[in-house]
């Protein structure tokens, strides 16, 4: 006997960070119910709404970052993301979604908060099973037929209607703490499910790619492309039908690649080749201008053993192969992390609520580009104060850079000490 396919009870959310220093709380999306598959907290899952039924939903991930100074100073905080998403089933197989981010963003000290509205997101999800071939999905399964391998392809892009000109204090544009990316982005995703008795196995591939945004300063930036591979583990504790009620515990492992942004405009070699005419220094292609090999950090760092010799003119490195533009890295952007989350969802009826705590268990930052920082900032202490400054000035950075290089992705992803996940949705 054919029955309605298990009502959609949870969507879980599109949330596009605000650049490598306080990249995002992202999501999923998929539907469950009282009967067939279960869903994660985080990550997406294989299925729709149903033909003429809404859903609405709400999510807040916050972080809570790791710290690396006693005092309380501006290292970053927590940020707190918020998302209102509508859903709409426009057949049993097609779905679309719309999703409005709020984010709160807070340094320790209180000394620069942002909070607004970020940039609106709209996707489609097309939803099929492989059951003698493959089929799009129908208005009603069995439950024999919920057990098949079910996936969803889905697309989408956000519009640029949160603030991007974020400024400090002092004037100074700080797209880490901004709301919005100020450019579209474009996400694409596949998802595969598979249910067996009261188990069910997720998985989830997706990627986001961000047109650059030119600041009000003149800096030219393109955020780092994300790429996420997530699988989750879902039991079904508990479940009575005569409560409409059930309850899942949920495994999840995530494993993220966000690449450097890349900065142009008024970034490191303007910087280098100005002050490079200022003092004189001739900059050819090949590069001419020796370095004082006898004096830290040149002698110490055995990474810099191609940048002894001469300063470089640092070469752009390409965008993609779209080559819209290019640029060179600035500052320390980009990682590696694996992700684990423990959660648990519940079902009552038509709402659904869950919660996940969401750590990082592994994670390795992106290099950074010690030549270009430490060119610069020898230059620059050569304009300042002569030969003893610019080795003073060039070893501070050393230091900086490369010895605490894992200060400088404080309040990035990956530097989380945890991440909180609650979701609330209900269908109509």
């Amino acid at each position: 006997m054919k029955r309605r396919r298990a009502l959609p009870i949870i969507l879980l959310f599109m949330l596009f960070s605000t650049a490598a220093q306080a990249h995002h709380g992202i999501a999923s999306l998929g539907t469950i119910g009282l009967k067939g598959p279960g869903a994660p907290v985080d990550s997406s899952t294989s299925a729709t709404l149903p033909e003429g039924n809404s859903l609405i939903s709400f999510k807040l991930d916050r972080a809570k970052y790791l710290t690396y100074s006693p005092a309380r100073d501006g290292e970053s905080d927590t940020a707190d993301f918020f998302m209102g998403g509508y859903g709409y089933g426009w057949t049993p197989f097609l779905s679309t979604y719309a999703f409005l981010p709020y984010n709160v963003k807070r340094s320790e000290d209180n000394g620069f908060n942002t909070a607004g509205f970020a940039d609106l997101s709209l996707l489609a999800v097309l939803g099929f099973r492989y059951s003698d071939g493959f089929h799009l999905l129908p208005s009603s399964e069995s439950l024999d037929e919920m057990e098949e391998w079910h996936f969803t392809v889905y697309g989408g892009l956000s519009l640029p209607t949160g603030k991007a000109d974020t400024s400090d204090a002092d004037g100074n544009i700080d797209p880490g703490m901004a709301t919005g990316f100020g450019s579209p982005s474009y996400t694409v995703g596949f998802t595969a499910t598979k249910m067996s008795g009261r188990f069910t196995f997720v998985q989830d591939i997706s990627y986001i790619s961000f047109d650059p945004h030119t600041y009000g300063d003149g800096v030219r930036v393109r955020f780092g492309s994300e790429s996420r591979y997530n699988i989750a583990l879902i039991w079904q504790a508990l479940k009575s039908e005569a409560k409409k009620m059930r309850l899942d515990a949920v495994f999840e492992l995530s494993a993220t690649r966000i690449a450097p942004d890349r900065e142009r405009g008024v970034g490191i070699p303007d910087r280098i080749r100005q002050l490079a005419a200022i003092e004189g220094i001739a900059l050819p292609e090949s590069g001419a201008a020796p370095v004082n090999e006898t004096t830290p950090p040149w002698l110490v760092a055995s990474e810099l053993a191609a940048a002894q010799a001469v300063y470089a003119v640092p070469e752009y490195d390409p965008w993609g192969t779209t080559a819209k533009a290019t640029g060179v890295r600035t500052d320390p952007s980009g990682a590696e992390i694996l992700y684990g989350l423990i959660g648990l969802r519940a079902y009552f009826d038509r709402l659904s609520l869950a919660i996940g705590l969401k750590t990082p268990l592994a994670a390795r930052m992106t290099t950074v580009p010690l030549r270009n920082q430490l060119t610069l900032a020898y230059l620059q202490g050569l304009q300042a104060g002569g030969e003893a400054r610019a080795v003073e000035s060039a070893t501070s950075e050393y230091w900086t850079r490369a010895v605490f290089r894992e200060r400088q992705f404080q309040g990035s992803e990956g530097r989380e000490n945890y991440r909180l996940v609650f979701t609330l949705s209900t269908m109509f």
